[in-house]
């Protein structure tokens, strides 16, 4: 089997019912088979519907987090190439075949990662350069702000034309992306100290610290709806963006540059306390220069 398509589940069933119709819509040519890591449905005749649609459905029985969940996947999965998909994603193309034309062109070794739209038709997040210190130096004294071209070439999140081709980037969103069920065992998977948010991005740094590329297919065949479980902006989202940050940066730097990185967020929420009043970023400040994850919500 050429594709083992991973969907991992919290509260959001009408979503992944939708992606999956989309999928077999526009994916009929190929040979796949879809598993949904359920990390809580909201309702009890979602494994049913899943049945039905011949789905292969685990339940963990708990909350496990997004890494965790795609890791007892990707464990069972028995396709060679594995494709990790959001559950609010919408396909509108190929996108198996895109994916399966970026590996036969790059490689197995590679991950690859495809370009990306909002509901409102417009360029959404699809890659980005890996997060460093010195764009936190540059956030913190808002240097960002008169410094606009320079922060563009070291900005983390980025959108790009669907006019292109390829392009190699540090990482690709998580959202949805391929990787050979080989390299991502060779990997160890996803980070289990990541519950959510920037497991990706932890996990293609030491991808390409080991040697691999990330390349994403700038032709766009799926629309990504965005923080359909979490919240645009709540608590829960803007903890576990942190403590990911914070794991993510415990893997790229040590010594010096990660007591540093740890200073410097730990300032960020301290300014952003100031200007929003936001009790969460008082809470957040023992994550940033300690590591201690608040409990998950």
């Amino acid at each position: 089997m050429m594709h083992s398509v991973i969907i991992v589940n919290y509260k959001t069933d009408d979503y992944v019912i939708q992606c999956i119709a989309s999928l077999r819509r526009h994916c009929s040519g190929h040979d796949f088979e879809i598993i949904v890591v359920d990390n809580g449905a909201k309702t009890s005749s979602f494994p049913a519907q899943l049945a039905q649609l011949n789905v292969r459905y685990l339940d963990p029985q708990d909350n496990v987090g997004f890494g965790c969940a795609c890791n007892l996947g990707a464990a069972v999965a028995v396709g060679h190439r594995l494709a990790f998909v959001n559950p609010d994603i919408v396909f509108t193309g190929d996108a198996l075949g895109l994916l399966k034309e970026g590996h036969d062109r790059f490689g197995d070794g590679s991950i690859i990662g495809l370009n990306l739209i909002g509901e409102d038709g417009r360029p959404s997040y699809a890659a980005g350069r890996f997060p460093s210190l010195g764009v936190e130096l540059m956030e913190l004294f808002y240097a960002h702000r008169w410094m606009r071209r320079r922060y563009a070439t070291l900005a983390v999140a980025q959108t790009y034309s669907d006019s292109g081709d390829t392009c190699e980037v540090d990482y690709v969103c998580g959202a949805l992306f391929g990787i050979s069920k080989l390299a991502f065992e060779r990997l160890g998977g996803f980070n289990l100290a990541i519950f959510l948010y920037f497991e990706e991005t932890e996990m293609m740094f030491r991808h390409r610290k080991a040697g691999g590329l990330v390349h994403l297919m700038c032709k766009v065949t799926a629309i990504h709806k965005g923080s359909v479980s979490t919240g645009a902006d709540s608590d829960f989202k803007l903890s576990h963006m942190e403590y990911g940050r914070k794991v993510f940066y415990d893997t790229r730097y040590g010594g010096v540059k990660r007591l540093l990185t740890r200073v410097v967020r730990g300032l960020r929420l301290l300014l952003m306390y100031a200007s929003q009043r936001r009790r969460i970023f008082v809470r957040l400040l023992p994550t940033a220069l300690l590591g201690r994850q608040l409990p998950p919500q």
